[in-house]
């Protein structure tokens, strides 16, 4: 069913700054342009990678695309590095960030590296089949700007946390009235030019990035498609290494933030992207500094306690 819903380091001389979430001009060029880029955002993913990235390669090849996959490393301190090397290909890249900066702020700077027209954003645990992969893709070949990714079912989730992800979605619809039942489900496709348009806006670099995301692309008139998935979540048994409920609050203390940055167009905060650590674009060879997101707050002592509150979580996480 699908519903439109309107809408090891160099020098610091050698570290070139990032050009604000938006495509390195600069890639080498293959005969075939890359239609696809996959970016999977990972964490101490270690035990699951190689296996599933293997899968998600062969299913590439099946559908016939020419595709690549970003492996965006968060500064995994488990065997993550060491499975994506081994993951590597001429269709496969690492990137590690030498800091933690977040999920969201992850993909806004692979956004420099990947060079396809549709960008698909991915749990590493690859939790949808090859043929809603195929379907998805044709959605955007179609001319769909943006489709979301809405689980239908979730077999192998905790009760908890499909608790915990209605209240959340509950919660996003009355603050933002978005019309769309799965605002944190890890499988999203953005055209190109879209994802230039809002990467540059989202203020969230956690786990609420993929709701601001949503609420952007409301904001700013571009169509949303909810596609409906089977969710398949394959980390042994286990729903994630991070804690659901603090995950959460975590999120919340995000939409808060959110609703209180702006009034109708208004924006009242100021959003500051600065420097913090650096990756390598392992398809130019290049090193780039990493840029992180900073929402102020001089004006609001709600929103610095928020602040606090969001940063003591991100880094006891």
């Amino acid at each position: 069913m699908m519903e439109q819903v309107l809408a090891e380091p160099p020098s610091k001389a050698t570290v070139e700054p990032v050009h604000r979430f938006v495509r390195n001009p600069s890639v080498i060029a293959y005969p075939e342009p890359v239609s696809v880029s996959l970016i999977l955002p990972i964490y101490n993913e270690g035990m699951i990678l190689l296996d599933n990235v293997r899968n998600l390669t062969k299913t590439l090849n099946r559908l016939g695309l020419v595709s690549e996959i970003l492996l965006c490393d968060d500064n995994s301190n488990d065997g993550t590095r060491d499975a994506a090397e081994l993951a590597s290909s001429d269709r496969v890249f690492h990137l590690r960030f030498s800091e933690r900066i977040g999920k969201g702020a992850t993909i806004k700077n692979a956004l420099n590296a990947a060079r396809g027209e549709i960008i698909v954003i991915l749990d590493a645990d690859i939790p949808v089949s090859p043929q809603e992969l195929s379907r998805a893709i044709s959605l955007m070949e179609e001319g769909h700007q943006f489709v979301i990714g809405v689980r239908r079912s979730r077999p192998f989730t905790r009760t908890r946390r499909k608790f915990l992800s209605i209240g959340f979605n509950t919660l996003t619809n009355i603050l933002f009235r978005t019309r769309v039942r799965d605002h944190q489900c890890g499988f999203k496709l953005i055209q190109r030019s879209a994802a230039d348009r809002l990467f540059p806006l989202i203020g969230t670099d956690y786990f609420a990035f993929d709701a601001e995301l949503i609420v952007k692309a409301k904001s700013q008139g571009i169509p949303i498609t909810q596609f409906e998935i089977d969710w398949l979540e394959k980390r042994n048994g286990l729903d994630s290494s991070l804690p659901a409920l603090k995950t959460t609050l975590a999120m919340l203390i995000d939409l808060l933030v959110l609703r209180t940055a702006s009034v109708g167009s208004r924006n009242l905060l100021g959003v500051q992207r600065v420097t913090n650590g650096f990756f390598k674009n392992p398809i130019t060879g290049k090193t780039l500094a990493s840029e992180i997101t900073l929402i102020g707050s001089e004006n609001s002592s709600l929103l610095k306690i928020l602040r606090r509150l969001r940063f003591q979580m991100s880094v006891q996480s």
